[in-house]
């Protein structure tokens, strides 16, 4: 979806404008019931498997999740996530809390 594609590049851009060793963002897509989360980092061995077992470990489901690799070594790892059980308050506060 392009404007998803747009998000990531934003975030890409926010990334590399202050680097960090990891930057992570969510977002609530227009469609859909689940919750969007991008990270970036320089791309390693185990970064996915990491990155997805710390959301497992925070109760997160991973519905669905891509990964992309720049030609500079950077990662960007897509997640979309059931929201968890409590509402849009409890849900916000524990998508706060995955980042």
């Amino acid at each position: 979806d392009a404007a998803e594609i747009a998000l990531h590049l934003r975030f890409a851009l926010d990334y590399a404008a202050a680097p960090r060793e990891v930057g992570v963002y969510s977002f609530r897509p227009v469609e859909g019931r689940f919750w969007g989360l991008v990270v970036l980092a320089p791309d390693q061995p185990g970064l996915f498997s990491r990155v997805a077992g710390a959301l497992a470990d925070c109760g997160h489901n991973v519905r669905a999740a891509e990964v992309y690799t720049a030609r500079d070594g950077l990662a960007l790892e897509s997640y979309r996530l059931d929201p968890i059980a409590g509402g849009p308050i409890d849900g916000d506060r524990e998508l706060e809390r995955s980042e």
